[in-house]
């Protein structure tokens, strides 16, 4: 709701009432009471004001919200800033934690010591229908007492883990995960003897249990460094087993988990990549010339099977399937991949696995890109409403492009973006 605080009257009233009355299309009218008076949210309707519930979804501990209007910042300064502190990484249920500790102020221990167990009790709370007063209720047990209501067991490493939580922003989706998983307790003596524990690292086994006891995870992805390092690290890990899995299913090879259980470094991990490209673009090409081939023959022989190759891995028949269009069309020196013969012919000039992309591309999960200049890449795009971003960006074998080249493809997005707005 804070991104329509832009078409707006704001007024903070003589009782400390932060009023806001919306205008151009959103005929309503909302009020947020004072920190004193226990944060209340109340709408007006029917000639009424009603107490609303329901998490409104308002960032108040958050600097795009302080720069809407002095008003909001004086109301916000009368938020103790300690408490402040202890919630503006919250992008979820931020207000929610805020009106808790408003109205049941001697709360305010656990959440300055243990946030992210009262944001996971909160997101709970939603889910099981419990009454502010419930939390209030559960918030006030100890903390091994607090995570048995949540996840039924009683776990004190489960305490310990909360507290080494490292998440991005604090969002639903990142919610939603942890209540699933904590309630496995693999997963929480897997990560006990870490120091940080980044919920890249959780996604991976969420997505990959046979991960929890493997070398690589133990050896390779111990958190010693940079928060922003970690991320760049977890990402390369995920979108690597990505990839292999995928030319695992292109292949239709069965995909034994004990492989990975066996691979102790990312180095391992890369040279196995690297392995798998080769072989899979050996197997797109066998397919494009059995195709080419196919192509010359007469319509009525065709039907008398399928052109077999030499090679057994190439004896799937490879069949053109169109790609839907990204809005972005085509630009200069940026062309869109629009079927499957042509991502295929990319993978193999530029020697990497974006052949096997073709499921995300038909489902429109993403869309594939070659940049011509300043140099030969293939770019991967995902589009969510009016946001667009890159998610890959490389050069033949998976090469890292040159700063010039991402200063080249931002500008293209930026002026693409403003020229549509």
């Amino acid at each position: 709701m804070t991104n329509l605080l832009n078409n707006e009257q704001i007024i903070l009233t003589n009782t400390g009432e932060l009023k806001v009355s919306f205008f151009a299309g959103y005929d309503c009218q909302f009020k947020i009471s004072s920190w004193s008076e226990g944060l209340q949210f109340l709408t007006f309707e029917n000639g009424k004001w009603t107490t609303e519930e329901i998490d409104p979804g308002i960032l108040l501990a958050n600097e795009k919200t302080l720069a809407i209007s002095d008003v909001i910042e004086q109301f916000i300064k009368t938020i103790p800033n300690d408490v402040i502190e202890a919630v503006c990484h919250f992008q979820y249920k931020q207000f929610s934690l805020l009106r808790l500790v408003a109205q049941y102020p001697k709360l305010t221990d656990v959440l300055l010591h243990s946030p992210t167990l009262c944001w996971l009790v909160v997101c709970s709370a939603e889910q099981q229908n419990w009454s502010i007063e419930n939390v209030a209720q559960i918030l006030q047990l100890k903390r091994v007492n607090i995570v048995e209501k949540l996840f039924v067991s009683k776990s004190m490493p489960l305490v310990k883990l909360i507290n080494k939580l490292q998440l991005i922003n604090y969002s639903e989706g990142e919610a939603l995960l942890l209540i699933k998983l904590f309630k496995n307790a693999d997963i929480v003596n897997a990560f006990n003897h870490w120091n940080i524990v980044p919920i890249q690292a959780l996604r991976v086994v969420s997505k990959r249990p046979w991960f929890i006891n493997s070398k690589l995870l133990s050896n390779e992805l111990e958190i010693t460094k940079s928060n922003q390092q970690n991320l760049m690290q977890f990402a390369t890990f995920n979108q690597t087993y990505d990839d292999l899995h995928r030319m695992h299913n292109a292949l239709d090879k069965v995909f034994d988990p004990r492989v990975w259980l066996a691979i102790g470094s990312s180095l391992q991990l890369t040279r196995l990549h690297e392995k798998w490209i080769v072989r899979y673009n050996r197997s797109e090409r066998g397919r494009l010339d059995a195709l080419a081939k196919i192509q010359k023959i007469p319509p009525f022989l065709r039907q008398c099977g399928t052109l077999q190759t030499d090679d057994p891995v190439t004896n799937i028949p490879f069949t053109v399937i169109d790609y839907p269009a990204c809005i972005i069309g085509d630009l200069t020196d940026f062309i869109q991949i629009k079927n499957s013969r042509e991502l295929s012919e990319e993978g193999i000039y530029m020697g990497h696995c974006v052949g096997s992309y073709s499921e995300k591309l038909v489902q429109e999960k993403s869309y594939i890109y070659k940049l011509l200049k300043p140099e030969r890449a293939t770019v991967e795009l995902k589009i969510r409403g009016d946001k667009i971003s890159v998610t890959q960006f490389k050069l033949a074998n998976n090469v890292k492009p040159a700063p010039k080249s991402y200063e080249f493809l931002t500008a293209l997005m930026n002026d693409y973006q403003l020229n549509n707005e």
